[in-house]
């Protein structure tokens, strides 16, 4: 019984001591610095209707993405359109060269 008053007095003598985990992680837990103005999100198990707020937002998300990257692609394919039929004009221009 003395060893055991002893190590309960013990404690006391370590300093900041953290209650909210076991008494065999709390030194573990004492070096992790808290995160300041780290907001971090999940989505819980018990949450009912956790896929309803993207259904509710998909066309309006989907139409802004197609409406600022359309153009890109509309650029680029209508570029190689141009250079395809470009380099044919002149593949057959001087095909037509060669008949003389």
């Amino acid at each position: 019984m003395s060893l055991r008053t002893a190590f309960s007095r013990s404690h006391q003598l370590r300093g900041k001591v953290r209650t909210d985990v076991d008494m065999h992680l709390s030194k573990w837990w004492m070096k992790q610095v808290p995160d300041n103005g780290l907001v971090t999100r999940h989505i819980s198990p018990f949450e009912q209707q956790s896929i309803m707020p993207w259904m509710r937002t998909w066309h309006k998300r989907v139409y802004v993405r197609v409406t600022e990257t359309f153009w890109y692609g509309f650029v680029i394919l209508g570029g190689t359109y141009s250079m395809i039929e470009y380099a044919d004009k002149e593949e057959h221009k001087e095909i037509f060269d060669m008949r003389d």
